[in-house]
């Protein structure tokens, strides 16, 4: 069943459920599975609990990864996204555990696995099963002394607590008087060997949060600034810190592994990341799984790190390629081998030998695209500053009626995001109110009084919705006039253009000849004085720019790969003499791309 299926599965089981309470249905979950494992006459046993378990008999398999998920359900959407919950499918809580355990060849007391963010308990269920597969011991024996686990929401320790029993019961332990050591408390915080009095953890396991910076209280944001060498600078996401700071607890020989996401792989705020994992040697394994989504319906894009303490140069590395069936691809994986060494950083290149050295030749030629592009403008609430066009002219509308804008007042300017849509370019083609005047060469915010006397009509729609505009940036407004833009930023670069979209599926480089014309929700190549926008955009469109971008930027849902100025920036164009550029402007595209494949000499 897919993960939308499940989802909409337990809505309804909970809907069903919606006159108990949640203590009321955690009763009645753990009198359901115990009753189905023959402790009929459980201490669970009540009215509600067996009226619950009638509803769940017809509509819930009796399993505990099946269990987890209703617990999870629980939980309401707020606490979720308040603390960075995403929780995680049984199988890649599985292959997390079974590849960290994999050097596990005797079993002992003094084996330490922890989850400090273990929600319901799905890491630990699957460590507890893996164990007992392989070594077949007590099972009260490994829940109550080799797993251990955190959390801060109080409702997950008690549901985990309710699954460790749950499994004791299953292996035929004695649940009623198992001790267990899931405790409350914040494992970013809290130190892990002095709460459970050991001296360190062979295995770390889970799902960190994941919450950005400028989503969290300033308390928390200071202890990250103060605290953390991931997170000391700029925006940055809790489970950079979280990993960072579950380093101090791995044993020498030991191992952690978590589903995360990926986009720490390339993002510029998660430099410092990247070089805390490269300095201190802790890379073991990295599955990307690029544009699969583990968490759908919820977008997010995932990789499982392993790291270990044992201070490698090398480390395994794998890319999954689009699939409608993760679970099947992930256990049917193949690894390469990459030297700590080829890592860059500013952004990593997850490629084979030769795609890096494609990768440097592309990067390497005299004229580099960086200088030349710019990004477009930002009002913040374009749909406050749009207008529409008929034959009498650029209007608005207000109270149903239409309000013709002053013409002089009027640009036009390219929505870059609708370039993703189509190919015509005429239909991301607008009109936009321009508040601005040149002076010294330069465009500056136009004076209230000059806007209300010289273009009344545009003062009026812009005043209606003044309280929209001070809306920006959080209440906070414009910092530059009620009416201007949300941003300076694209408001002085003019010329012919070649406009690119933030995500497309393919290189899309689009020629502009209006050199007055603005641009937004993209970027823009400009002309220069190096070689004519026409070649520019030809190699730009080739399959030089799309092989470069598979390579070195990521993907989301669809096959649409990131095409933001920090991954395009670098490409390069080599030197070319006057037959190669007639060459270049008369070619068809087939032709093209054999001549520059070999121009920019690529294996």
């Amino acid at each position: 069943m897919n993960s939308n299926n499940k989802l909409t599965k337990y809505k309804l089981i909970l809907q069903k459920l919606r006159n108990f309470n949640v203590y009321e249905i955690e009763n009645g979950i753990m009198y359901f599975y115990l009753s189905k494992l023959g402790y009929k006459k459980n201490e669970y046993i009540s009215e509600n609990s067996k009226k619950i378990s009638l509803i769940l008999n017809n509509d819930l398999d009796s399993n505990l990864e099946t269990i987890i998920d209703v617990f999870e359900n629980l939980i309401d959407t707020e606490t979720k996204s308040e603390n960075g919950m995403v929780f995680t499918p049984y199988y890649i809580a599985e292959y997390i555990c079974k590849n960290v355990f994999s050097d596990l060849n005797n079993f002992n007391l003094n084996v330490n696995i922890i989850d400090s963010s273990c929600g319901c308990g799905i890491f630990l269920f699957s460590a507890i099963e893996i164990l007992m597969k392989k070594f077949k011991t007590n099972v009260d024996v490994i829940i109550e002394n080799n797993i251990f686990g955190i959390d801060i929401n109080e409702d997950n320790v008690r549901r985990t607590k309710l699954i460790l029993k749950l499994i004791s019961a299953k292996y035929g332990g004695d649940y009623k008087n198992l001790k267990t050591n899931i405790v409350c408390d914040d494992g970013l915080i809290c130190n892990w060997n002095e709460k459970f009095n050991v001296n360190s953890f062979n295995y770390i396991i889970g799902n960190p949060p994941y919450i950005n910076s400028h989503n969290l209280n300033g308390t928390v944001i200071k202890n990250l600034k103060d605290n953390f060498e991931t997170t000391k600078k700029g925006v940055t996401n809790i489970f950079y810190a979280f990993i960072e700071y579950a380093t101090n607890f791995i044993s020498s020989d030991g191992k952690l592994g978590y589903i995360i996401p990926n986009n720490f792989l390339t993002i510029k705020s998660a430099y410092n990341f990247r070089s805390f994992l490269t300095n201190n040697k802790l890379l073991d394994c990295i599955i990307d799984f690029g544009e699969n989504m583990i968490f759908k319906p919820i977008r997010t894009y995932n990789c499982i790190l392993i790291l270990s303490k044992k201070k490698q140069d090398y480390f395994l590395y794998s890319n999954v390629e689009k699939t409608n069936n993760i679970e099947k691809s992930l256990n049917e994986i193949n690894f390469d081998k990459m030297k700590l060494e080829q890592l860059d950083n500013n952004g990593w290149k997850l490629v084979d030998k030769t795609v890096y050295n494609n990768i440097k030749k592309i990067e390497s030629n005299e004229v580099t695209i960086k200088d030349f592009i710019r990004t477009g403008i930002a009002t913040l609430r374009d749909s406050v500053y749009l207008v529409e066009k008929d034959e009498s002219g650029y209007y608005k509308k207000y109270n149903d009626k239409k309000i013709y804008i002053e013409k002089e007042i009027i640009k036009p300017i390219y929505k870059v995001s609708k370039l993703k849509l189509c190919n015509d370019v005429n239909l991301s083609k607008k009109y936009i109110i321009f508040p601005y005047v040149k002076e010294n060469g330069k465009y500056i915010l136009m004076k209230e009084k000059i806007l209300l006397n010289k273009y009344p009509k545009a003062f009026f729609i812009l005043d209606k919705m003044k309280d929209e505009l001070n809306l920006r940036d959080k209440g906070k407004g414009s910092a530059y006039g009620w009416y201007a833009y949300g941003r300076t930023q694209g408001l002085n670069k003019y010329g012919k253009k070649l406009l690119f979209p933030t995500f497309s599926d393919k290189p899309k480089f689009t020629y502009i000849k209006e050199k007055d014309s603005l641009f937004c929700n993209g970027y823009a190549v400009f002309e220069n004085n190096v070689y004519e926008l026409e070649i520019i955009q030809k190699i730009l469109n080739s399959d030089v720019m799309d092989y470069y971008i598979k390579n070195t930027s990521y993907s989301i849902e669809g096959g649409y790969f990131c095409y933001q100025k920090k991954y395009v920036e670098n490409f390069s164009i080599p030197k070319l003499n006057q037959e190669e550029i007639n060459f270049i402007k008369n070619c068809n595209i087939e032709s093209l791309n054999k001549f520059l494949w070999t121009k920019y000499n690529l294996k």
